[in-house]
């Protein structure tokens, strides 16, 4: 192990723990901050990495930002996957709670992805989309999955929602 210049301890990480290290910096940082608030100088520093390897990560801030986004939205996926056996009314609230709770705790990153999204951004834009079409598939199955309402998704004008592909947001 090599000390750096602030005389912590560094250990050399394999390339996923060290991605996933940056990631959570990121995560932490963007939720605390708007995104032009957050400097990729301050995100290598508290990960005790140069600059230089936080681009080879990741070219660009923008790239930084969607993957943390990616990240945080696959965490939003895994928190809110349904149980079997809990009734689908019962996993709908707690899921809505779990969402709310998460953009409370995190309010800058929430907008942040959110601006990014309607500025046009094209790589938030997939991963926005990717992200709210997985979501949406995961209710729908639950719901599909549930005995009070799956009934209804084999009615022939409900059941392809589950197989639909994502749909793109109109922009006014």
């Amino acid at each position: 192990m090599a000390a750096n210049q602030a005389g912590r301890t560094r250990r050399r990480l394999s390339t996923q723990e060290r991605r996933e290290q940056l990631l959570a910096v990121g995560a932490r940082l963007f939720s605390e901050s708007p995104y032009d608030d957050v400097w990729i100088e301050q995100v290598a520093e508290i990960a005790g990495v140069s600059r230089g390897l936080l681009y080879h990560y990741f070219p660009t801030k923008r790239d930084f930002f969607a993957a943390v986004v990616e990240r945080e939205s696959e965490r939003m996926l895994r928190m809110t996957a349904a149980v079997p056996g809990v009734p689908v009314r019962e996993q709908l609230a707690d899921g809505l709670d779990t969402f709310l709770g998460y953009v409370r705790e995190h309010a800058h990153g929430y907008r942040a992805f959110h601006r990014a999204d309607a500025a046009g951004d094209q790589a938030v834009r997939r991963v926005y989309q990717r992200a709210l079409a997985a979501q949406e598939r995961q209710i729908l199955a639950a719901l599909a999955a549930d005995p009070e309402f799956g009934p209804a998704f084999e009615e022939p004008h409900l059941g392809p929602l589950l197989e639909r592909p994502p749909r793109t947001p109109r922009r006014a």
